[in-house]
């Protein structure tokens, strides 16, 4: 699963139970934001949820976009995969991230993490030659990249001779406002969060699920790639909602455990015009798809929690303050702005490369089972 990569394994320990229940952090894709993530992870991730959280990044380098000491964040985003409420005059272009960046902003997190930074084989990003559409093609590689961070986590629990107890799906652009709730608040079960996403769809961005029951999130790749089952209304599985319950339900998850969760995030993009990212605030606006797990249906609900952090987070950004006021109703009012996230790298990459040089191992090759 694993080709050339560019920097070698952060230190990972085996597992204590100390802190209480032992959590996974499943991180894939390109790197993105990261550096500016971070640290709201750190703070509304690792310490509100609580447990003993080990984390596995799944790091993919865009085609073409490296040189000896950096590689470029992302090759997108895409214009057209904005969604139709992105105020797209503010989206820029991703620059550069060096390595030994890369290595502080894993070390940030401030517990046990395996990483993988390099190159994907391309395996993993060819599908069945049935399926057509952008998005079908680009949720499949997402998947595959998302499962090879579970195959790492399953790997250290055969390592250590341990199981976790929860699994989080994060992304490197997901950028936390406020904190999740304490573990022992939530059921066994699969939690996804409301709203972020356009209306009609389930959130994909990101998920809290219970050991017992992540292989059917995590698993997707292949049924993603080539399912051709019908679901009860005929239609194919073309589109992430119903592929995900159906899995959820397939794995045995009961149907009143598949539950929303509310996560307040936004997504970082590439800056024009302020800095080097800027906040998707116009997802908050966005109402929530859920499951009704009574009337096995989908359901389309207000996230009321989110209006307030609407009007904080545009004030985090002048440039979208007309954007973010024509996407809700009312005035925005003397809102205190939500702080501009900065990159844990900000000091600058010399600094940086007499830190880290002796303690990276560029140019490593990881083993079989990461």
């Amino acid at each position: 699963m694993a080709e050339e990569a560019r920097i070698g394994r952060v230190a990972s320990t085996g597992p204590s139970r100390s802190a209480g229940p032992l959590v996974g952090l499943c991180y894939s894709g390109e790197f993105r934001a990261l550096d500016y993530t971070m640290a709201a992870v750190r703070r509304h991730v690792v310490q509100a949820f609580g447990g003993k959280h080990v984390g596995f990044f799944y790091l993919s380098l865009p085609p073409g976009g490296c040189n000896d000491t950096a590689c470029k964040r992302s090759t997108g985003p895409r214009q057209k995969g904005l969604g139709t409420g992105s105020n797209r005059a503010l989206v820029g272009h991703w620059d550069w991230v060096s390595d030994s960046c890369a290595l502080r902003t894993l070390r940030a997190l401030r517990a046990p993490s395996e990483v993988f930074y390099g190159t994907p084989p391309r395996s993993m990003s060819t599908f069945c030659g049935s399926r057509s559409g952008l998005y079908v093609r680009e949720g499949g590689s997402q998947y595959a990249k998302l499962q090879a961070s579970f195959t790492m986590l399953r790997s250290y629990e055969t390592r250590w001779h341990t199981e976790f107890d929860w699994v989080l799906r994060l992304r490197t652009d997901m950028l936390f406002l406020e904190s999740l709730p304490h573990h022992s608040t939530l059921s066994v079960g699969a939690h996804l969060p409301s709203g972020m996403v356009m209306a009609g769809y389930l959130n994909d961005h990101a998920m809290v699920i219970s050991r017992k029951y992540a292989a059917a999130y995590f698993d997707l790749a292949s049924e993603w790639a080539c399912n051709t089952t019908e679901d009860a209304a005929g239609e194919r599985h073309t589109d992430n909602s119903t592929l995900i319950v159906d899995r959820l339900r397939s794995f045995g998850v009961p149907q009143q455990s598949i539950m929303s969760i509310w996560m307040p995030y936004v997504l970082l993009r590439p800056s024009k015009t302020a800095g080097a990212v800027h906040p998707e605030c116009w997802r908050l606006s966005e109402p929530g798809t859920v499951y009704d797990a009574d009337k096995r249906r989908f359901k389309i609900t207000p996230v009321p929690q989110n209006a307030a952090l609407m009007a904080s987070c545009c004030a985090m950004m002048p440039e979208a303050l007309a954007h973010c006021a024509e996407k809700r109703s009312g005035r925005l009012g003397n809102q205190t702005a939500l702080p501009l996230p900065t990159s844990l790298c900000a000091d600058g990459d010399a600094k940086l490369e007499a830190y880290w040089a002796p303690q990276a191992s560029r140019r490593t090759t990881t083993p079989d089972d990461t």
